[in-house]
C-alpha cells in the first residue's frame, strides 16, 4: 500500500493507494468521501476513465458546467446560473422510470406531478390536485376552458353531465353559454331541482331560433312568440302528421300575399266567441258578420 501526505489539496491529509482503490482522508482519519476504482491516468491529460466513482458528500460544479453522460455527450445535467437544465441530444429518447415517480417543489413537499405504477397519473396546481387519470380517462376537479371539445367513439359519442352530490329530481345539471366577460348569454339543463329541462336564451333582446338543412325555420321572439323564420312559408301539421287540438283565443287569419281559388282575392279575417255565437270581422273593411248556427240534438 502506498500512503501520500498532499499539500495542495484543501481538507485531505493523506491518500492510499492499494492496487486499484484510491482512497482520500481527512485530519481526523475519516474518509473524504471520493473513492476512485480502476482508476487510469494518461500522462498528457490526466485521469480519461472512472470505472467507479463513489462521492460521499456533494458533487459541486459551477454555472454553465455540464455533467455528461453517454459516449457523445448525450445527456447534459447543469445550472446557467438562472435555470436548471436536463437535455437528452442522444437519437432515443428521455425516460424516467420508477414504481412511484413525483415531480415536487423545491421544497419536496408540494406535488405537482405523481405518477403511480399500474395506476393513476395526477396533476396537481399549488399542491391541489386537478387532473387524475383513470381506467376509462380523466377525472377533473374544478373548471376546464378549451377552445374545442370533440367527443369521438366507435359506438355512441356522449357528452355526460352528473350531479355527484344529488340524485332524482334534487340533480343540477346544466350547460351554460357566457359572453368574454363571463356573463350568462344561454344555458340548456336543470337548472332547478325540479327536474326540468330548460332551453333558455336569457338575453332580453335576442331570439331563440331553430332550424334544419343549415336553415332557420321557426323562432321564439325576445317576447316569447312563436314565429316562422319566413312568411308564408311553412305549415304547422301537414295531411299525415295532424296536432290533435288547437287550442287559441281569437282566430285571426288572412292570406295577404297570395289569392284564394275561388274569387282570386285575398282576405284578412278574425273569427271570435260571443256566448252563444260565433263572429267573424273583416280587417280589411270592419265589417261584422255573425255565424248562422243551428243547434244539433
Amino acid at each position: 500500500m502506498t500512503i501520500i501526505k498532499p499539500n495542495s489539496i484543501a481538507g485531505i491529509t493523506s491518500i492510499t493507494a492499494q492496487e486499484d482503490v484510491i482512497n482520500f482522508y481527512s485530519s481526523d482519519g475519516t474518509a473524504a468521501g471520493l473513492q476512485l476504482n480502476g482508476v487510469n491516468f494518461n500522462t498528457t491529460s490526466g485521469v480519461s476513465t472512472f470505472n467507479n466513482l463513489t462521492v460521499g458528500a456533494a458533487l459541486s460544479l459551477t454555472d454553465n458546467v455540464k455533467a455528461q453522460f453517454g459516449t457523445g455527450g448525450d445527456l447534459e445535467i447543469y445550472h446557467d446560473g438562472s435555470n436548471s437544465y436536463i437535455v437528452d441530444k442522444g437519437t432515443g429518447g428521455l425516460v424516467l422510470g420508477g414504481n412511484f415517480v413525483a415531480i415536487r417543489k423545491d421544497d419536496l413537499v408540494e406535488a405537482q406531478i405523481i405518477g403511480f405504477s399500474d395506476a393513476q397519473v395526477q396533476l396537481y396546481y399549488d399542491n391541489s390536485e386537478k387532473l387524475t387519470t383513470t381506467s376509462t380517462g380523466i377525472d377533473v376537479t374544478g373548471t376546464v376552458q378549451a377552445n374545442r371539445i370533440d367527443a369521438f367513439n366507435t359506438g355512441a359519442p356522449m357528452i355526460v353531465l352528473r350531479d355527484t352530490d344529488s340524485s332524482g329530481n334534487s340533480a343540477i345539471t346544466y350547460i351554460e353559454g357566457q359572453d368574454s366577460a363571463g356573463t350568462q348569454q344561454w344555458y340548456i339543463g336543470d337548472i332547478n331541482t325540479n327536474g326540468d329541462l330548460r332551453i333558455r336564451n336569457v338575453q332580453s333582446s335576442s331570439s331563440m331560433v331553430f332550424g334544419t338543412s343549415n336553415l332557420d325555420r321557426v323562432m321564439i321572439d325576445p317576447n316569447g312568440h312563436l314565429l316562422p323564420d319566413s312568411d308564408n312559408t311553412y305549415n304547422l301539421g301537414s295531411s299525415s302528421k295532424r296536432w290533435a287540438n288547437v287550442y287559441s283565443a281569437d282566430l285571426q287569419l288572412s292570406n295577404e300575399g297570395s289569392t284564394n281559388d275561388v274569387d282570386g282575392t285575398w282576405g284578412k279575417y278574425t273569427i271570435q266567441e260571443g256566448e252563444n255565437d260565433l263572429f267573424l270581422i273583416n280587417r280589411r273593411t270592419g265589417k261584422k258578420y255573425k255565424f248562422m248556427l243551428e243547434e244539433v240534438k
